[in-house]
């Protein structure tokens, strides 16, 4: 959840990613299109908090090719639905929690990135959401690398903060 919180993927994008996406030396997640849903490479910034949970993560996920692997099989990934389901116990478990799903997450990361003044094409394109103008689709073929990463550290900054 902490992952979806701080880089605002879709949450298939995170419980389908495989360890190889991760490259620590260049700081960079690459996730490759046939997992994303405009079908285009997305590359985000791996920011220090990002990099310590990550890092986490791949600790415990053993001798799997997946950042989270699945509970009884570990050459698949979790479930799509096991972030929902973690929710919903947490839910269950306790009255105030407020009650939320996975892709909630992703909106409010949206809307609290633009709270704290990140211009609303950079959330664009950290949430990678599909521009369809003549100049995004076909001309303009920067990654805005740094743009996001500069991004992604203010809002851990927020984030930190808040917690």
């Amino acid at each position: 959840m902490k992952l979806i919180l701080i880089f605002g993927v879709r949450p298939l994008e995170l419980t389908g990613a495989k360890k190889a996406e991760f490259d620590f030396n260049n700081l960079v997640w690459s996730i490759p299109p046939e997992r994303i849903k405009n079908k285009r490479w997305h590359v985000l910034p791996l920011v220090p908090l990002a990099r310590r949970l990550l890092e986490a993560l791949i600790m415990f996920s053993g001798e799997s090719e997946f950042l989270m692997p699945g509970r009884y099989n570990p050459n698949e990934s979790i479930h799509k639905t096991s972030l929902g389901h973690t929710l919903a116990k947490l839910q269950k478990q306790s009255p105030h929690f407020p009650v939320i799903t996975p892709r909630d997450l992703r909106r409010t990361v949206k809307t609290r990135m633009g709270e704290i003044g990140i211009d609303k094409s950079i959330r664009d394109k950290i949430q990678n959401h599909a521009l369809n103008d003549v100049s995004s689709k076909h001309y303009d073929r920067w990654d805005y690398l740094p743009e996001k990463r500069t991004a992604l550290e203010k809002w851990c900054e927020y984030l930190e903060h808040q917690l």
